[in-house]
């Protein structure tokens, strides 16, 4: 074998290997029952991946641009963009749902091993890595593979496609500044955008960075004419390949304007720094990471390079074979990476003008190959170092060390920064004294053991799931929903109390309701909020109401049946659902199916996907905070009435225990008064009806630990979603007439609460019952549906002058009446309505994402500007 076919298997290898033996020592699947599919791994890509073989293995390509999936509907292109366009998502392909996890450490670890031979290739390529310290190819790769961005992020295996592409780009670049052929370039920054056009457009603000860095540090720097004709020549080629994949990125662009994976953020600039600069030094060291270092920020950008990396950038700097322009560009590059990380302005310019919901500083990947990429360039002419430099090397460590110890951080331990300090040292004496012997196979072995430690260390922080559990659960939900799916004639939704994932309907092929997008719909979540629902961030989760099961088409329920020890004593390999949401109203009810572990229940009357309103629905205005009073509003609206849905009633009685209102102007705000036990605040109330009883809980007691606040009914943990940003609607009672009902909030923090927004509510379903009846009678009749087709026919019999439909209002759908075109508008600020006359009418409504047409021209020509170029060897 040839020393370039050894190279680049060792580059491939190592970090495979490497990685294996870390989950082995975590006890990873299959090495234990610890499943890789961790945060939003299980949360949101597993049932996408799903979604990507049912697509592929059915050939249903009406799902492709649009997805009933995706909450109550929405564009795909954004999600195939960010999450499914990687060649290897196709080895999902292969399994089964149930089965995935038995892929997913494969198809991560050939990414560890694709990011490897990259990097090998680029440093081959570019720098003749096999005629010099060949054998340093496979540390680099392998450490640049394994850097920290990557180890620690892990459960965003879909930003690792970035990283493979970024080697095989910056050939590329140096090509063309170098004034070569720009084919190269084109072709593989058009690859990076396709595969994953967030990382592409990193790579695409690192591509200007890298090309200062390489013309301030090359030898025609002042030849200022040169630079200029080749940086133009960069620039033109940059928009050919961004014009190649125009028919994906323009859709997205157009769709990003209106669904955002974070909060809402104003890229307004400020002088200020999110984080002290110097702290960014902690995460140089072993292990530097824990389950608290990606929820929220700012946090600290993961650039943990290894011991050799560090030792290698501090020698760039002071290597009397790196010239002075080379240092000074670096210092440029270096300094600019530091102003990205400390100032939120410029941070958030790395991530399309806001900041992530999670997961910050998704840019540092880069930081850490530049710093790799330096230490390449430098070691690869190391023999021995000087006392001289060897004694800078110490003090350069010695004062990050001395820094990084007057730190406090809960993922740094004091032996973690002791173990890579004496790496580092044991590196720094190998290649200072001239008796070691083979310095570079003792730095290859302490950096193969330093990265499996780090491996080791900062995945067994992280939450996972049990991989045998979700097998279990992912069988539970085919048992489940594969007797009640709709066929292409019947359109309706399913929701359920429980949930693996709020991408259930990915997983197993359903219209549902709830969804875990980086691409979500905002309007549909704040229309979900607005109702009542929970909603917050990148998530919809789908409670309900009576009204809202008709609004939204949802017939039937699906909840889990209690697991008894006595039917089975041994759940260590049984994913046991909880229950997220309380309906009496409908679990009361005899089920219409019954599956091994759950039932499912026929929510009630409901409405077809379109059907016919008045003018004064679809001019309702619905506001925050106000669930009652906007089930109230749509009511009166549709059944033309002044009566009220859900009447406010006044509690009983509300008790306090250890609480008290410190402030008597504000009657509704309360606080703890004996710390050393939680306080509660109950409110009693005994039905006069049988009728359903709701109560609107205020956004203040949104919370993630259940531990510091919970709410009680009648003494028993109420289940629901605890995670909101609107006010909540749920249930209390039902069929209750006589029996006391006590709804506790109970309370272990200091804090204040103003309870203002909770209100007791008493419905009225004899009222919503008539009107869902009188809007039933003119709905649409489906007559065939996939994802962007529905086609239908309806009788308007009385004064609708509209139909309203479930679908979110998105410009990319064409609505047709008897054959013509007519226009669409957008209701309660979300849902699509057209406008309709009275008597039969055919209706087709077709989803083609806007922007996407324009794109697919815009690709085609630069497709063919780039092929002719080619072939006239313009380039």
């Amino acid at each position: 074998m040839t020393t370039k076919k050894k190279v680049y298997l060792a580059s491939f290898l190592a970090p495979m290997v490497i990685m294996f033996i870390a989950w082995a020592i975590d006890g990873f699947f299959p090495f234990g029952a610890r499943s890789l599919m961790a945060v939003d791994f299980n949360a949101q890509y597993i049932g996408l991946y799903a979604y990507f073989k049912h697509l592929f293995l059915n050939w249903d390509w009406s799902s492709f641009f649009y997805s009933f999936s995706k909450s109550i509907g929405g564009g795909m292109l954004g999600i195939w963009g960010f999450n499914l366009l990687s060649p290897f998502n196709f080895l999902f392909l292969f399994f089964s749902e149930e089965n995935f996890q038995w892929i997913v450490p494969v198809v991560i670890a050939l990414r560890y091993g694709a990011m490897g031979v990259t990097m090998t290739h680029f440093l081959v390529k570019r720098y003749d890595g096999l005629k010099k310290k060949a054998y340093l190819l496979p540390i680099v790769a392998t450490i640049y593979a394994l850097n920290g961005f990557n180890v620690s992020y892990q459960m965003n295996p879909i930003f690792y496609d970035g990283m493979i592409m970024l080697p095989l780009v910056l050939i590329g670049v140096e090509q063309v500044l170098d004034n070569e052929s720009p084919r190269g370039y084109i072709g593989m920054l058009a690859l990076a955008l396709f595969v994953h056009f967030y990382m592409g457009y990193m790579t695409c603000i690192f591509v200007v960075i890298y090309a200062l860095f390489y013309v301030i540090r090359s030898k025609e720097f002042t030849n200022v004419k040169v630079i200029f004709e080749r940086m133009l020549k960069l620039a033109c080629a940059s928009i050919i390949a961004v014009g190649m994949v125009a028919a994906i990125l323009l859709p997205i662009i157009i769709s990003l304007v209106s669904t955002k994976g974070g909060l809402q953020n104003s890229l307004k600039f400020e002088w200020t720094l999110q984080i002290n600069p110097l702290e960014i030094l902690s995460k140089l060291f072993l292990g530097s990471f824990d389950n608290d270092s990606w929820p929220a920020g700012p946090n600290l950008p993961n650039i943990y390079v290894a011991s050799i990396g560090i030792l290698g950038t501090i020698y760039y700097f002071i290597s009397k074979k790196i010239t002075k322009w080379g240092k000074i560009a670096a210092g440029f590059v270096l300094v600019v990476f530091l102003i990205s990380c400390a100032h939120e302005f410029t941070s958030k310019l790395w991530h399309m003008g806001q900041n992530p919901a999670g997961f910050f500083y998704r840019f540092s990947w880069i930081i850490a190959f530049f710093l790799v990429y330096l230490a390449y360039l430098s070691l690869r002419e190391v023999e021995r170092f000087t006392a001289k430099e060897a004694s800078i090397l110490f003090v350069g460590m010695a004062i990050i060390f001395g820094i990084v110890q007057f730190q406090e951080h809960s993922f740094l331990t004091i032996w973690q920064r002791i173990a890579t300090l004496g790496i580092f040292m044991i590196m720094l004496f190998v290649l200072f004294w001239t008796k070691a012997k083979k310095p570079w196979a003792v730095i290859a072995v302490l950096t193969a053991v330093e990265l499996t430690a780090n491996a080791a260390i900062v995945q067994s922080r992280v939450g996972y799931t049990d991989a045998y559990k979700y097998h279990d659960a992912v069988l539970q939900l085919k048992d489940a929903i594969n007797p009640i799916r709709p066929d292409d004639t019947d359109f309706y939704r399913i929701n359920k109390t429980f949930n693996l994932s709020k991408n259930d309907p990915f997983m197993v092929d359903y219209p549902g309701l709830s969804v875990f997008s980086s691409n979500l719909e905002n309007s549909t979540r704040d229309l979900f909020d607005r109702l009542g629902n929970n909603g917050i961030n990148a998530t919809t989760y789908y409670q309900g109401t009576p009204l809202q099961d008709a609004l939204f088409s949802v017939k039937y329920l699906v909840a889990p049946k209690p697991v008894y020890t006595k039917e089975y004593p041994d759940t260590s390999k049984m994913y046991v659902f909880g229950n997220m949401v309380t309906r009496k109203d409908i679990t009361s009810k005899e089920p219409v199916y019954e599956a091994t572990r759950t039932k499912t229940y026929e929510t009630g009357l409901i409405l077809p996907i379109a059907y016919g309103v008045n003018d004064a629905t679809v001019n309702v205005k619905l506001e925050n905070h106000q669930p009652i009073q906007n089930h109230n509003k749509i009511v009166q609206a549709m059944g033309a009435t002044s009566e009220n849905y859900l009447t406010l009633l006044a509690a009983n009685e509300v008790k306090l225990d250890n609480m008290e209102v410190p402030d008597s102007s504000k009657p509704e705000t309360y606080k703890r008064v004996d710390s050393s036990k939680p306080g509660t605040i109950t409110y009693h109330l005994v039905p006069q009806s049988s009728e359903d009883y709701w109560v609107s809980i205020p956004q203040k007691l949104s919370h993630t630990n259940k531990n510091k606040v919970r709410i009680l009914l009648n003494g028993n943990t109420y289940d629901f979603q605890d995670k909101f940003q609107q006010t909540q609607l749920i249930q209390v009672a039902h069929d209750s007439l006589g029996k006391a009902v006590d709804l506790t909030i109970e309370i272990d923090t200091d804090d204040e609460y103003n309870l203002s927004g909770l209100r007791l509510a008493r419905s009225n379903s004899a009222l919503v019952n008539r009107m869902i009846e009188e809007r039933q009678l003119q709905g649409m009749k489906v007559t065939h549906w996939d994802d962007s087709h529905i086609q239908g026919t309806v009788n308007i019999t009385d004064d609708s002058t509209w139909m309203m439909t479930s679908i979110p209002y998105e410009k990319g759908w064409t609505v047709k009446v008897d054959g013509q075109v007519v226009g669409t508008a957008k209701v309660w600020d979300s849902l699509l309505a057209f406008q309709i006359t009275p008597g039969e009418h055919t209706i087709e409504m077709t989803y083609m994402p806007e922007g996407f047409m324009a794109g697919l021209v815009i690709s085609i020509l630069s497709i063919c500007i780039y092929v002719l170029a080619i072939y006239k060897k313009w380039i």
